[in-house]
């Protein structure tokens, strides 16, 4: 069906005559009355009531108004729509990435929008996750882990792996911890599914020598709840919750971090301001953590130690 043709007869039933549409579209009178009358046609049913130079919308015609109108807004958002990618602009964007870093990164990133900046959406993933189905889906990636030569990408920020003590803790007035000394106490660990548990567990098949008790909950959160109640050291790659004391862990090639990295589709058509979202991703994640301290706070992005591309436990 012919978009001009809505129009017009839109137009007639906001201006209640064929004179005033007219000149409203700043058209001839006579198109324009021969325009309904096409229309009229193609849909095989009259859509006035026509009576002493007046119109007026019969039963079929107050139906099919609320049609028409649907039919051109949509086509004005496919229109917009279809300019805003042909520019490279976003009117909306899907982040996915991990619980850890929705909660603690993504969401305060996104309080930051203004109306200026697309409407955003997230996914939460785990772990091992394969980048290319995931892209296919969402716009931008965020996670633990190096993306594949073929996507573009952009190394974002580094959580350190922290353990997290009570403030009475003999440990409390200490900056860090190595993984031997943390084999001698009891830990309260995330589930294998977060990348902070499995850096850990490579750590402690180097050593060799496991704690002597272990707590596994899936939620970071009620690891750190665990530990404030006294039952162990949690290790992890969250911020600090319950007044915990936080460590930096020291790994046999140093700080244990967990490098994340910003991926989307190299073919988008969209790249440059999703490039410039990461950027700015990376920006707020710097004025967010840092400086950081020892035991606390994340590492420029370049400063990755260990990070789960370094380790295989597919």
């Amino acid at each position: 069906m012919n978009l001009r043709l809505l129009r017009y007869f839109l137009a007639v039933v906001d201006a209640g005559t064929i004179s005033g549409a007219a000149q409203q579209l700043q058209v001839g009178q006579p198109t324009l009355s021969r325009q309904i009358r096409q229309l009229e046609q193609e849909l095989g049913m009259d859509l006035f009531v026509r009576a002493h130079g007046t119109l007026a919308l019969n039963a079929a015609g107050r139906e099919f108004v609320h049609l028409a109108a649907d039919l051109v807004e949509r086509s004005e958002k496919v229109r917009r729509l279809a300019s805003q990618m042909a520019t490279g602009r976003l009117s909306t964007v899907t982040i996915a990435s991990t619980s850890t870093a929705l909660v603690d990164v993504i969401a305060p990133f996104l309080a930051t929008f203004t109306p200026a900046d697309p409407t955003p959406y997230v996914d939460e993933v785990q772990v091992p996750v394969d980048p290319g189905k995931m892209l296919l889906t969402a716009d931008l990636l965020a996670l633990p882990q190096r993306p594949h030569p073929e996507h573009a990408s952009l190394p974002l920020w580094n959580f350190p792996i922290v353990a997290y003590v009570r403030p009475d803790d003999e440990w409390a007035d200490r900056r860090e911890v190595s993984i031997p000394e943390l084999m001698t106490r009891p830990l309260v660990v995330t589930s294998r599914a977060l990348s902070a548990r499995r850096l850990l567990d490579a750590e402690i098949e180097r050593t060799g020598a496991p704690p002597p008790g272990m707590v596994e909950t899936f939620h970071a959160r009620v690891a750190q709840a665990l530990a404030a109640a006294g039952r162990g050291v949690a290790v992890l790659s969250d911020d600090p919750r319950f007044g915990l004391i936080p460590l930096q862990v020291i790994g046999s090639d140093g700080p244990l971090v967990v490098g994340y990295h910003m991926a989307w589709r190299a073919d988008h058509h969209a790249q440059q301001a999703l490039r410039s979202l990461a950027e700015r991703l990376r920006a707020f994640c710097a004025q967010m953590y840092a400086p950081a301290d020892a035991g606390h706070g994340a590492y420029p992005a370049a400063d990755v130690a260990i990070g789960e591309q370094d380790i295989d436990r597919s």
